[in-house]
């Protein structure tokens, strides 16, 4: 090959390697699956949550807003839309399998890119988050929030081809507005979820319900430590704090256990000693007890989230029933759970 063939290769597949990561890069900023920006496009209008600490954290960092409370959970949470808390300017970080061990951290950082602390916290208490022996937990956010200020991260991550594949599969699910399954994020960080039959929720569920007879449990003798962490940390905020509905056969399957049980109980009384007051949706009330409100054991639907929200910051809502959400207290905690039956003192009726 003389010098001018050579040249001229050099040139070529130098330009057709820019226009590669040009094109790459253009797909994954106009896609924005990694949430960087704030623009909204007929492409990016269904977004997959492929990892929420990562997603959330980059919002936080890159995009320029502002807010006065901050929500902190699991899946769970996520189904609660930041805007149905009236008269807040909230920003939902509740990510999968969110630990209440990840929350000072979390709220340091996003204290850090709000400018300023939050006026309200909102927490999502998880029963599962106090078994000692919880499998599957994931990388704490403390490593998304080290990577995220790492030199050129955007860049990086605009040009990789892991990003680019999410990008594709975003604008596939844009384009044909089918939801992912469980959840789908829209730009505005709001979790939607396609509504499925009934017969085959129910399916679902009794199908999995043998999963939950004799967990390995055992209680985190740390979990009230990381309960007092986040109050003395925040001795400014008004801290909301509350327990995560799950439906009522799971429930009572879990609580049948008399190990269980106990953890539970003990769960409630330390939440209580620590928060003063909480508010308690993961008991059998009208929302659990109705299948219809969840599509698994414990991932309620939106609309469900609505109504946690409205519960917690007192917002009148004729749509909520009068025992979901019951306050709990010091002065009420012995009582309730003395006259509340649960597990194998608990009846059920069959929705299969």
């Amino acid at each position: 090959m003389d010098d001018q063939k050579y040249k001229k290769w050099i040139t070529t597949f130098g330009l057709s390697l820019f226009a590669l990561l040009g094109s790459v890069w253009l797909i994954n900023y106009l896609v924005d699956p990694l949430w960087f920006y704030d623009h909204k496009l007929n492409i990016n209008q269904i977004q997959k949550p492929f990892n929420e600490r990562q997603q959330k954290t980059n919002r936080l960092t890159f995009q320029d807003e502002t807010y006065d409370t901050l929500i902190l959970g699991s899946s769970r949470m996520t189904y609660v839309n930041q805007y149905d808390f009236i008269g807040h300017d909230a920003f939902n970080y509740a990510v999968a399998l969110g630990s209440i061990k990840e929350f000072p951290n979390m709220i340091e950082y996003a204290e850090q890119t709000n400018g300023k602390p939050f006026k309200t916290i909102v927490i999502g208490l998880d029963f599962f988050d106090t078994n000692l022996h919880l499998e599957g937990r994931p990388a704490p956010i403390d490593r998304y929030i080290e990577q995220v200020n790492e030199p050129f991260y955007r860049s990086k991550n605009l040009l990789s081809l892991d990003t680019l594949k999410v990008s594709i599969e975003n604008i596939r699910h844009s384009s044909s507005g089918e939801q992912y399954p469980d959840r789908s994020y829209n730009r505005d960080n709001v979790v939607d979820a396609e509504k499925r039959e009934l017969e085959k929720t129910k399916t679902r569920i009794y199908d999995v319900l043998s999963r939950y007879e004799n967990i390995n449990y055992e209680y985190d003798e740390t979990y009230k430590q990381a309960l007092e962490k986040v109050v003395a940390q925040n001795p400014n905020s008004t801290i909301i704090a509350l327990t995560t509905p799950i439906t009522a056969v799971r429930f009572k399957t879990e609580l049948d256990s008399p190990v269980v049980r106990a953890g539970y109980e003990r769960w409630l009384r330390e939440s209580v000693d620590v928060f003063d007051n909480v508010y308690h949706f993961n008991d059998i009330n009208s929302i659990t007890t109705d299948l219809s409100n969840y599509f698994d054991t414990n991932h309620f639907y939106p609309h469900i989230g609505r109504l946690v929200a409205h519960r917690v910051i007192e917002y009148p809502d004729p749509d909520i029933p009068e025992d979901f959400g019951k306050l709990l207290n010091k002065q009420n905690i012995e009582t309730y759970l003395t006259n509340t039956p649960l597990g194998r003192n608990l009846s059920i009726p069959s929705q299969k």
